[in-house]
């Protein structure tokens, strides 16, 4: 399954949402208290996510929706 990160960070309220990019289905869903729960946890580094590297971004994907799904 191929995945696109809709991210919204540089804004009052930041979110990120995983997306199956084939149907535009929406897999996850971060709000601002759980990116900066990852980010302090160390398991979300937000710099990644400006890469337009299609590999790294399915890895930050897959990564997100295993982190949320433990």
């Amino acid at each position: 399954m191929t995945y696109l990160i809709d991210a919204w960070l540089e804004c009052a309220h930041p979110k990120l949402r995983v997306l199956n990019k084939a149907t535009g289905e929406v897999c996850l869903e971060l709000s601002e208290n759980q990116l900066a729960r990852l980010q302090e946890q160390g398991l979300l580094d937000v710099n990644r996510l400006y890469s337009v590297d299609p590999l790294l971004i399915q890895e930050i994907s897959h990564e997100l929706l295993e982190v949320i799904a433990c």
